[in-house]
């Protein structure tokens, strides 16, 4: 999983109804990395947008989770609470929706949807950021004692409570230094906002005494805020100008309107300081925390407090981590009582409740990197035991309504994945005290350190931040400026109902856009909207993606929609991924005969031909074929595709097709004329005309598949033999009986 910034593994969710258990996710796996995006395509009720709310928690009430994992930050989301999942979304994952006027209030202004959670979403991180901030700083301290043992003298713990608070200090005042400065350039930024709207209207001689005076007053509240010793530090030569424009006439307003908006202009290009040295500085100065002579000799000081602290952690971590693996290892009670053959609840809580207290202790307080094995091991093994004994409930009712056993839950592999959580677990923990025990990992590397003054850095920052509605306000029209809405401060205050379908959805982009999240999901941004606006918000999606370096999760069913803004393309049909790779490797190079029929069906300017339509409809999900869903619809299909599902064949590192066509024994087929015509046009306009040669060796390259899928027959025929024996096996005991 290095390098995703989520994961997802064999996701598995299901619907309840009246009519039995609808399958809308069958064991979907992908991952998605910073700065991706990351396209899910398919027809309507192929599992696209299930997929996309379960990444935020927001499933129906009837959804069951039967299995599966969404890693995010080291935590399971499937399994995250619902106070965990309410810091999650809009704050790291936010949501781009179909309707963007069902998206927005349609009797709250703008302005207000846009700020308010901003100001609660500070709050909240304001406070959770000063209790992680001293936790961890008093963690450091009590831990870098701790690292003398006996030997600790007053002195020693004396230094290490004064390095501890001079760092205190430091950063909250750096914090604040950096805070103030970016409100003061905000400010700044605004007011330059505003001058220029005067200056425009100056030019244009609509300027009269009473709306300057009222634009006046705002310009002088902001640059209030904006003087600053590293933002405007002329105080004196704004406040001049300003008394000037207070008594001129409105036709003598040009040139100290012009003057003030080139200071205005200087102050914020303004490079920032450095606000280490400086809050070093100003904290040296002060005799009440003299922090000594430099922040160059400070800093390594501080650095060997972390580095003890950080091995006293490790030590106790790995002490723990032993522990944990005799209470999950081979002959322990816990392992006695998931494998009966129905393990008691009562039991099985008890025992992992004194698991979940060791694991507890083992977790290494100064990581930064969250291993989920580890973090969503409670949260896991509580929703796979609630699972199990509901599910036991449900096939029982089930079975006594209907009699028929063909939807009843496979409650075996819900009790496996209580073992695989285990095992995984201690796995980890066998390599992570194995390593301890050769002395291959220590916990006082200069990596760790540097990484634990990034979180209390991380938190400083947050803390020091405080949203008032003004700067809220002020961040609010950057966004929309930024999402393309033009003269954003007078739209601030106008309805929803007075944008068009284009500029209400660019709100709802800000929208999600307001808390800087990491991952954006968008769910049809532009079904709504007609091919012009289109357009344009997937070129604003891609600008955005670029410019703030977040990951993109796209579902469409239209794969032209993503073909110049997909990095990667997962082909999703019933629930399933059949097929996945670059976009290169599924608009140049499609192996799936969905993937087909889909580009078939999708127009584009040179097409001549006529487009072909998916034949039959989407397959009943409360009963799918056992086999390949997408078979009856299918004309390449063949008899093995009723008969069994085909698994997801790696063709190469990025792509990969679930498709029996694969198979070296099968019969060699093409894409349709209309898909290799278009593949070949759009080769020839990219200038890679040569490649178009590879087409032709279409059948054979498929060989180089061949010893992949031999090794997948031949494991087949050894579980079939190992059945066949084992029936042997049965028979023989009957005879003796």
């Amino acid at each position: 999983m290095a390098g995703e910034l989520l994961s997802v593994r064999n996701l598995r969710i299901s619907f309840r109804t009246p009519n039995g258990k609808v399958q809308a996710v069958r064991g979907l796996s992908l991952d998605l990395r910073r700065g991706e995006t990351l396209a899910i395509v398919g027809e309507s009720g192929s599992g696209k947008s299930v997929t996309a709310r379960s990444l935020l928690g927001i499933l129906a009430p009837n959804a069951l989770v039967e299995g599966g994992e969404i890693i995010y930050n080291g935590t399971d989301l499937l399994k995250a609470d619902e106070g965990y999942m309410q810091k999650i979304r809009g704050e790291k994952i936010a949501m781009i929706f179909q309707d963007p006027l069902s998206s927005l209030n349609p009797i709250v202004k703008i302005g207000k949807q846009l700020t308010e959670a901003m100001i609660i979403k500070s709050r909240e991180r304001h406070r959770r950021a000063r209790r992680s901030f001293n936790a961890l700083l008093y963690l450091i301290s009590s831990s870098a004692d701790a690292s003398y043992g006996d030997a600790l003298t007053a002195r020693q713990k004396a230094e290490n409570k004064q390095l501890c608070s001079t760092f205190n200090e430091l950063e909250k005042l750096r914090a604040k230094l950096e805070f103030t400065y970016e409100t003061a350039r905000e400010n700044a930024e605004y007011a330059e906002l505003k001058l220029a709207d005067l200056i425009v209207k100056d030019q244009k001689k609509l300027l009269d005494k009473k709306s300057f005076n009222k634009a006046f007053r705002e310009i002088v509240q902001l640059l209030s805020h904006a003087k600053n010793e590293y933002v405007i530090r002329d105080g004196d030569a704004v406040d001049k100008l300003l008394g000037v424009l207070t008594s001129a006439p409105t036709d003598a307003l040009t040139a100290p309107l012009n003057e003030l908006a080139s200071l205005l202009r200087a102050g914020v290009e303004t490079e920032a300081p450095d606000f280490l040295n400086a809050a070093f500085a100003r904290l040296n100065g002060d005799s009440a925390h003299n922090a000594g002579t430099s922040v160059e000799e400070f800093l390594p000081a501080f650095g060997d407090v972390l580095r003890r602290a950080g091995e006293v952690e490790y030590k106790r971590s790995v002490a723990e981590m032993k522990r944990v693996i005799a209470l999950l290892g081979d002959g322990s009670a816990l392992q006695t009582e998931l494998h009966a053959q129905q393990p008691r609840r009562s039991a099985l809580q008890s025992l992992f409740g004194k698991a979940y207290k060791s694991i507890d202790k083992s977790k290494n307080r100064f990581d930064s990197y969250k291993d989920s094995r580890v973090y969503s091991f409670r949260l896991a093994i509580n929703s796979a035991i609630e699972q199990y004994y509901d599910s036991l409930k449900y096939n029982q009712k089930l079975h006594r309504k209907h009699g028929d056993s063909s939807d009843l839950i496979d409650t075996d592999s819900l009790k496996d994945s209580i073992l695989a959580i285990c095992a995984n677990l201690h796995e980890l923990y066998s390599q992570n005290t194995a390593d301890a025990d050769s002395g291959a990992v220590t916990g006082g590397e200069t990596t760790r350190s540097a990484e634990v003054i990034d979180m209390l850095r991380s938190d400083a920052g947050d803390f020091a931040r405080v949203v008032t509605k003004q700067s809220a306000k002020f961040r609010a029209i950057k966004l929309m400026d930024e999402v393309g809405i033009a003269e954003p401060h007078k739209r601030f205050n106008q309805y929803p109902f007075e944008f068009s379908g284009g500029m209400r959805q660019r709100i709802v982009i800000a929208i999600a856009l307001s808390a800087n999240p990491e991952i954006l999901i968008c769910d049809e941004p532009t079904t709504a909207l007609d091919v012009t606006i289109q357009g344009q918000i997937l070129e604003l999606i891609n600008k955005l993606k670029e410019r703030r370096n977040i990951s993109v999760v796209f579902i469409t069913h239209d794969l032209g929609v993503v073909a110049n803004m997909a990095d990667m393309v997962s082909v999703m049909y019933a629930g399933k991924i059949v097929e996945y790779g670059t976009a290169e490797d599924v608009f140049y190079n499609p192996l799936h005969p969905y993937t087909w029929a889909l580009l078939s069906s999708m127009p584009d300017l040179d097409t001549t031909a006529e487009l072909e339509a998916i034949p039959g409809t989407p397959p009943n999900m409360i009963r799918p074929l056992p086999g390949d869903a997408f078979a009856p619809r299918n004309r390449y299909a063949l008899q093995i595709d009723f008969e069994e599902m085909p698994p997801l064949i790696d063709v190469s590192e990025t792509h990969s097709a679930a498709t029996w066509l694969l198979h070296p024994d099968a019969p060699k087929v093409t894409p349709p004329a209309i898909v290799t015509e278009r593949i070949e046009r759009s080769l020839s306009a990219a200038g890679l005309k040569d490649d178009v040669a590879g087409l032709t060796g279409y059948a054979d390259g498929m060989k180089s598949y061949a010893a992949g899928l031999e090794s997948y027959a031949a494991k087949l025929e050894s579980e079939a033999a190992k059945s066949e024996s084992e029936v042997a096996g049965l028979n023989d005991s009957t005879a003796v009986e």
